[in-house]
Parts: structure tokens; sequence; C-alpha cells
């Protein structure tokens, strides 16, 4: 029997919220199936990976950094992921088909990275005060700082 429409929203909108935290749950269902487990305890299921995880922001097709300021889930559609894990708990799609639902989805809400292109002489500067991108330890050269917001 295939997810609900209801199942379905819950699943894309943790998608959309975490497409990091989506994409590691898409890897564990295709590499690592028996990982991930139907818990009776968990109030949201293997979606709470998303729901509750940290989320990044991509500054290229290779570097993530967490985010700093991370808006909490919206509390309006936690009822879609409840119902997602009650389908998930009666076993009504796959880990399979779990794995190729959220692929479609990340298809849908992956967002360009926030510089499209970065060559190899770019150093990635992480402090207290933020992350900044240069080409020029030396400092005479200006430095990029990468928003976290």
């Amino acid at each position: 029997m295939p997810m609900s429409r209801e199942a379905a929203e819950g699943l894309f909108a943790a998608v959309e919220y975490n497409p990091a935290g989506a994409e590691f749950l898409m890897h564990a269902l295709r590499f690592l199936p028996l990982g991930v487990r139907y818990k009776v305890q968990d109030r949201y299921g293997p979606l709470a990976l998303m729901i509750f995880g940290s989320q990044v922001i991509q500054v290229t097709a290779e570097i993530d950094l967490p985010r700093k300021n991370q808006q909490p889930f919206p509390q309006e559609k936690l009822w879609l992921c409840e119902i997602f894990n009650q389908e998930w708990l009666q076993r009504r799609f796959s880990k399979q088909e779990l794995a190729d639902a959220i692929e479609h989805n990340l298809d849908e809400v992956r967002h360009q990275p926030l510089l499209e292109e970065v060559d190899s002489s770019t150093i990635l500067i992480v402090t207290a005060r933020g992350n900044l991108l240069t080409t020029d330890l030396s400092g005479q050269k200006k430095k990029r700082r990468i928003d976290q917001e």
C-alpha cells in the first residue's frame, strides 16, 4: 500500500526543512537498511533525524557548515510527520521506497550552493566570529565572509 498524501506531505516538509539530514537518511536506507529501525516509541520515526537534526548551509558542492540560527521545524506540520510514522510502523512502504521518495523530494528542494565554483587554491578559515574564504593567507587579498544565517 503506498504512502498516504498526508504522510507524503510530512516527508516533504521534513526533507525541505533539512535536506542534509534527508540525504543522510536516504543513504542509510540504501546502504545500511538494518540501521533504520521501526521503533514504536519514536513519535516521528526516521523523520526525527531531519526534524531535530542540525541544519547546514551549503557553501560549495563539497563544503557544508552548520547553520548558526536554526529555525524550529514548523509546529503546524508535525501532525503530518506523526501520520508518516504511523504508516512507517505499519510498513505501508518499504525502506527502498522511502529512499526513492526522499531522493525525489531532494531533487525538488535542493538549493544551489552559495558559491558555484571555488578553485583549488581557496582556503576556508573557521573562526569564532565567522567563516571566511580566501586564496591568500598573508591577508593581502580580500577575504570573503560566509554567512551562516
